[in-house]
């Protein structure tokens, strides 16, 4: 499927180019002094890099877009496709057609299809605008054409941008070659010059309890010796030193204060001692907080009237009933509803008497909405004389049931499957703040068998759960307002799985924490985990299983009768922000013991699971612990190397000495260790067992320890419609059992005097698509050293000689790490 995948990107390319070479004869008609743009580079930019500089150029500035340097633009072919559709004739029918429509009294038309036709007239009122359908618009691109006035603004805008970053004596020309075929190629030399940078800072505020706030800020934007830009003091920017300000006065009771020039001067004087003799202009910066006399905008308010209303837009024949109670000072006013006053009052950060803070007020805000009972919060201010503020925030009440209904759909090698998902949610039925959510499930899909025959399965399932909006444990109200993101949740779930092989049903009874110390952390725990499993199988199923287990294979555990129960917990700690490169970094701890509580039965044993599993019920003790960590560095705007390192170990101490099959850890494939395919890796440098049926084909490798590791060079390569992104990769790592394994002795189990030559290596390439909503990853991984080769592992000499033995290929969304 994933090659199947691939060709059909590979067909789309080669029908681009196709259209690209059948359209060389189409003639682009140019106007005197106009060109066709064939590229664009920069000359003498030391400071600010191109990608940088390519941002200040609008779309119709830029040479067109090519696919991964290929000679053409499908974007442009796609253009004079559209091109070929596009009368201003027709528009122009259509747009009196639609006003005529709207406008004739003897149409009685519905306010529906007014609204659809005021939008048609819209769209074609565009289209005679630009000269362009939609298709044009948002498949297409217009032909870049050049012009010596467009080259002048756009080096206008290059100096200009160099200017307002501390280059202000920065010069920008430029030269353009002009080629055959009525093309040309622009190079803009920069001189930068010397920098402007700040020698000196000095705040000079008149009010000495602000002068003291705002000096011991530690969140201080300017520091000595950096480089002088206009937009660390332009309020019109975010995170610069205005802002710092004016966040600081409303964070601290300052209501009323406003930066307008009016109240906050900077002024910046170069110093024209030794300039020839420093790599810099020193420039002194004096900032000037204003101080009018009686002036409201150094006034400090204090709360007093705190209240939250609740209103109901589902409000039945105008029947309103206002619940109101006052708790810690807060004033509450529900309408046509009941709620635990409580447990909201842990999301109100806000008291009487407390000093005016606007953040406190904004997080207030938004805990209450992410208690997911009401929808968004309305804040009214009321001052009610010259030093205290009344808050009032209102907010609608959400529908207390709420069902809703999911199609789905995929395919698994060529089956197709399908099935439907209902969900029935309840708000706050219980008085604590809950939403139950009751999910069943039915579908028929394919399903890949141990020996990668794809059956169809049945698959039926009901789950529901009990989802609170805070931590229900024993911990202080401080420690509730201290905490973000608490969720509470009890589950319990019974599943089922029928095919042609076996048939297995799955009881789930569970609990789940969770907690945000910090914008950055994450904290989730689990005081219960419990799952019992049943599987009936054929007997040539069984007699499958038997023969894998013969081989060194646990799978036959997998489909027997099974009790798993464990506790588990885990930190994370992520700085990364979605969609920007910046330098940050991903950790992750997670720590489980399973079958702890197995010692609160005598024997192992519970009468209930008895009567179901017998003496072949399979009981499992273990131990697990995952360290994953993950750096980023960015190298340019759009390129960074990224690396990880991922440690695991597992201890199983139960009868059995093994682990439950999910439970294991694996490597290979997407996300791992790309140059092997998925979980086949292992354990130690044991040979791979194969499938029954296919011999090429590799059932999964467990393993009890981990160690493996992965590093990245990403790097832009172009835009179609979203970015795309190479890769350069490089990974290693492998697992190991803890214990011997009689069939595979002294090359499974982890041993410190041979461990480090089992390390599998793999190194290759990968696209990424990135359309913001989803990423589309291809990775191609080659072999470089192959533990489970006895003889010479490094196999990657065989890249000529038989290369579809050391290449493999993954598709995924999203990035490995």
């Amino acid at each position: 499927m994933k090659f199947s995948f691939f060709n059909k990107i590979i067909q789309i390319l080669l029908l681009a180019l196709f259209l690209s070479l059948g359209s060389c004869s189409r003639d682009l008609r140019l106007n005197q002094g106009e060109f066709k743009l064939k590229s664009q580079k920069f000359e003498g930019n030391k400071n600010i890099s191109v990608e940088t500089l390519e941002q200040l150029f609008q779309p119709s500035e830029k040479p067109n877009y090519t696919v991964l340097g290929l000679p053409f633009s499908p974007k442009v072919e796609l253009y004079w496709i559209g091109k070929f559709f596009y009368t201003d004739q027709e528009n122009k029918e259509d747009i009196a057609y639609y006003q005529k429509k709207i406008s004739n009294p003897y149409d009685s038309l519905s306010l529906k299809k007014i609204k659809r036709y005021t939008k048609l007239i819209a769209r074609k009122e565009l289209n005679y605008k630009t000269q362009s359908n939609l298709f044009m618009r948002y498949f297409g691109e217009a032909p870049a054409v050049l012009t010596e006035s467009k080259v002048l603004k756009i080096s206008n805008t290059i100096k200009d941008f160099y200017n307002s970053n501390g280059f202000k004596e920065a010069k920008v020309s430029y030269s353009i070659s002009y080629l055959a075929n009525e093309k040309a190629n622009v190079t803009y030399q920069i001189t930068e010059n010397k920098p402007y940078q700040i020698s000196k800072y000095e705040i000079i505020i008149e009010d000495k309890a602000i002068d003291s706030l705002i000096r011991n800020d530690l969140n201080q934007n300017i520091k000595i010796g950096q480089i002088f830009k206009e937009s660390d003091f332009n309020d019109d920017s975010n995170f610069d030193e205005i802002d710092r300000i004016d966040t600081l006065m409303k964070n601290n009771g300052y209501f009323d204060f406003e930066k307008t020039p009016a109240m906050i001067q900077v002024k910046a004087t170069l110093d024209t001692t030794k300039l020839e003799s420093l790599p810099y202009r020193p420039v002194s910066i004096k900032l000037i907080l204003n101080n009018p006399a009686n002036s409201k905008y150094f006034t400090k308010y204090s709360l007093n009237k705190i209240s939250l209303e609740t209103t109901d837009p589902y409000i039945i024949n105008n029947q309103v009933e206002v619940d109101s109670t006052i708790f810690n000072g807060i004033n509450y006013y529900f309408t046509n509803r009941k709620y635990p006053v409580k447990l909201i009052s842990h999301n109100v950060l806000i008291e009487p008497n407390q000093v005016f803070k606007l953040k406190k007020i904004e997080e207030t805000q938004r805990k209450i909405f992410q208690l997911n009972q009401f929808g968004n919060i309305d804040l009214n201010f009321s001052k009610i004389d010259s030093n205290h503020i009344d808050i009032k925030l209102v907010t609608p009440a959400l529908y207390k049931y709420t069902w809703s209904n999911e199609l789905t759909g995929n395919i698994v090698q060529k089956t197709g499957g399908g099935g439907l998902t209902s969900t029935l949610s309840i708000r706050n039925l219980l008085g604590k703040l809950e939403n139950i959510e009751n999910t069943a499930r039915v579908s028929f899909e394919g399903q890949p068998a141990i020996d990668n025959v794809i059956y169809r399965s049945l698959e039926l399932g009901f789950n529901t759960s009990l989802n609170f909006p805070t931590l229900l444990l024993p911990i202080s109200d401080e420690k509730f307002k201290k905490y973000d993101y608490q969720r509470s949740q009890i589950k319990l779930g019974i599943n089922y799985s029928g095919q042609k092989q076996f048939q297995r049903t799955n009881f789930n009874l569970g609990t789940n924490y969770q907690f945000k110390p910090s914008v950055f952390e994450a904290v989730n725990f689990s005081f219960l985990d419990v799952n019992l499993t049943n599987t009936n199988k054929t007997d040539a199923f069984s007699a499958q299983l038997d023969d894998l287990f013969l081989k060194g294979s646990p799978l036959k555990l997998l489909f027997g009768r099974q009790f798993v129960s464990s506790l588990n917990g885990s930190y994370s700690f992520n700085n990364s922000i979605e969609g920007k490169n910046i330098n940050s970094r991903f950790y992750k701890v997670f720590l489980e013991s399973g079958g702890t509580s197995l010692g609160l039965f005598k024997n192992q044993k519970i009468g209930a699971l008895k009567v179901l599993g017998g003496d072949s019920l399979e009981f499992f003790r273990f131990l697990k612990g995952n360290l994953d960590f993950r750096r980023y560095i960015p190298i340019s705007i759009k390129n960074s190397i990224a690396y990880r390192a991922n440690l695991g170990l597992a201890f199983p101490y139960g009868k059995n000495k093994l682990l439950p099959y999910e439970k294991n850890f694996f490597v290979g494939g997407t996300g791992s260790i790309r140059a092997w395919s998925p979980r086949s890796l292992g354990p130690g440098s044991s040979k791979p067992i194969p499938t029954i049926n296919d011999s090429k084909k590799l059932l999964a490798q467990p393993g009890d320890i981990l160690i493996e590791g992965s590093i990245e060079y990403r790097h832009f390569l172009g835009r179609f419609y979203g970015d795309i992104y190479g890769a350069t990769f490089l990974d290693f790592g492998n697992v190991w059992k803890w214990y011997q394994d009689p069939l595979n002795l002294n090359i499974a189990n982890f041993d410190l005097k041979r461990f480090y030559k089992e390390f599998a290596l793999g190194t290759g390439y990968g696209f990424r698509y990135d359309l913001s909503y989803f990423i589309f990853r291809y990775d191609i991984g080659i072999k470089i050293y192959d533990p489970s080769q006895t003889s010479n592992g490094f196999v990657i000499k065989e890249i000529f000689t038989n290369p579809f033995e050391i290449l493999n290929s993954n598709f995924g969304i999203g990035f490995p790490f």
